[in-house]
Parts: C-alpha cells; sequence; structure tokens
C-alpha cells in the first residue's frame, strides 16, 4: 500500500548486501562465521535456528539505528519465527506470523514422522504472535484441531497471485495450436502439473495415477513443471521415476518454468492435475 515502507531480512548464501527501491528495502544477511563453521554437526532444526540467531543481530543493529521503529513485525512459518520474536520482544513491536502450512498432521498424511522440534517451533509461533494468519480456510481449522487454538486466533489471507498471463496470454489462436503440434501429435493428450516437486502436492499419486491411465490411454502424455525444493524431494523423485519405468515414455520433467511459459503450456494443455 502507498505510504507504507517495508524491509525485508532474510538469509542468503551469496554475498551479504542491501538493495532498495523506492517503497522496500532488502536486507540480505550472510551467516555468520560461526553458523558456518558449525553447519555440518547441526540438525536441520538447529541450522535454522543459528541463522536466526544471526538474523536477529543484524535486525537489531538495523533497529538500532532507526529513529522510527516498524509498526508491526511479519514472519512466515516457523523458519524466521525466533529472529522476529527476538526482535519484537526487544522493540515492543507487535509480531504477525503467517502459516502456509503445518507439520502436525500434515506431514503424517503423507506417510512420515513430522520432526518434534519443527512442532514446537510452530505451536510457539501459533500461540505467541501478536496476530496469526494461515493462507486458507482449511488450514486454519487444521491448525486450530490440532493445536486447540481458539476460534477467533487465525484470520485468512489468501496467496496473492498475478492472474493476467493465465487469463490474457501473449500467444492466441493459431499460435497455440502450433505450440501444441510441437508438444504432443494431434491424436495425444497433454496433461500437465505444476508446482514444488514435494510430497505435500501429491506426486506419489501423480506418478500411481499416471501409470493407471498410460495403461488405458497410451497416447496421453505428462508434462511436469516444477523442481525439488530439498534433498529429501530430490531423493523422493529419483524414487518415484525409478520406481515407474513405464511412465519414462510418456512423462517429462521440464523442471522451474517461468510464469508465461506456464500460462502457454496451460492453454495448450487438456487437463491440468492438482
Amino acid at each position: 500500500q502507498s505510504g507504507w515502507n517495508v524491509s525485508i531480512l532474510a538469509p542468503t548464501s551469496g554475498e551479504q548486501v542491501t538493495r532498495t527501491s523506492s517503497l522496500v528495502k532488502e536486507i540480505l544477511v550472510r551467516p555468520s562465521a560461526n553458523t558456518c563453521a558449525s553447519a555440518a554437526h547441526l540438525s536441520r532444526v538447529e541450522g535454522v535456528l543459528a541463522v536466526n540467531d544471526d538474523l536477529a543481530e543484524a535486525g537489531g543493529k538495523l533497529l538500532d539505528g532507526q529513529a522510527d521503529k516498524p509498526a508491526l513485525i511479519h514472519c512466515h512459518d516457523w523458519y524466521a519465527y525466533r529472529a522476529a520474536k527476538a526482535l519484537s520482544q526487544r522493540f515492543s513491536i507487535p509480531l504477525v506470523g503467517t502459516a502456509h502450512s503445518t507439520s502436525e498432521p500434515i506431514v503424517r498424511w503423507w506417510g512420515q514422522l513430522p520432526d518434534a522440534e519443527v512442532v514446537r517451533q510452530e505451536k510457539a509461533l501459533y500461540c505467541n504472535a501478536d496476530s496469526l494468519i494461515t493462507v486458507s480456510h482449511s488450514m486454519g481449522q487444521i491448525i486450530k484441531a490440532a493445536h486447540s487454538l481458539p476460534a477467533d486466533r487465525i484470520s485468512i489471507v489468501h496467496n496473492g497471485f498475478n492472474v493476467a498471463p493465465f487469463m490474457n496470454p501473449s500467444a492466441k489462436g493459431e499460435a497455440i495450436a502450433k505450440m501444441r503440434r510441437t508438444i504432443v501429435a494431434n491424436d495425444e493428450k497433454l496433461i500437465i502439473f505444476a508446482g514444488r516437486l514435494t510430497p505435500q502436492k501429491g506426486i506419489s499419486a501423480l506418478f500411481a495415477s499416471a501409470s493407471r491411465v498410460s495403461k488405458d490411454m497410451p497416447r496421453a502424455k505428462y508434462l511436469i513443471a516444477g523442481e525439488a525444493d530439498s534433498l529429501e524431494s530430490a531423493k523422493m523423485m529419483k524414487s518415484l521415476t525409478d520406481g515407474y519405468p513405464d511412465l519414462r515414455g510418456c512423462m517429462k520433467l521440464l523442471g522451474r518454468l517461468s510464469r508465461k511459459q506456464l500460462a502457454l503450456l496451460y492453454q495448450v494443455a487438456d487437463v491440468a492435475v492438482v
């Protein structure tokens, strides 16, 4: 909104840098030497918390030098909660947290055990933030039930999304038809999935269903747009591609695509699976 100045504090594996536009200041913080030196011996959660300590220190120095303190501090999920909470307490600034997902019970739903420390960090965020947001009504209900939160604890703010490239694609008519012919033959059906290649998105169900579909419709082709978001997800994809050799001739992994490219693929596909 016009009139609001936003500072984004985030870790980086690259160079420490500050970038400023008209309304947004982006401060990228490189982990400290101590954090880097101990990284090999830390668990995933311990590593995230160590980086949070570096963010809190950098944020403290930033706010110490500002006469006007922020109206609020906002963090997403548990990943930045520790730093956000430390800065909130130190400078008496309200803390708003947004929960995009939750480990308990969702991780159980795809057949794994949630990390107990992650669950503790998430509960701390849900219970201690001055205001809590989730990105959907269903996620709000899940978090309320799993963590026994009062009904009025959570507000819903859906993720923002620019639909313009999808509603008004750059290619139309014959250009779309010509593009489709470069991907599939006239008698083939094109099915597309787009998203992070992670268990949460139901990738195993996609492969299982594609295997069944391909037996009845051998002319169906699948395009998978997206990339793994972790080492564990990359291992999952390797296991799935190895476990479904029957799909090698009808499924293609495209990697991450731009919004413009993705919008064009949606125009030529017969079915999009979610």
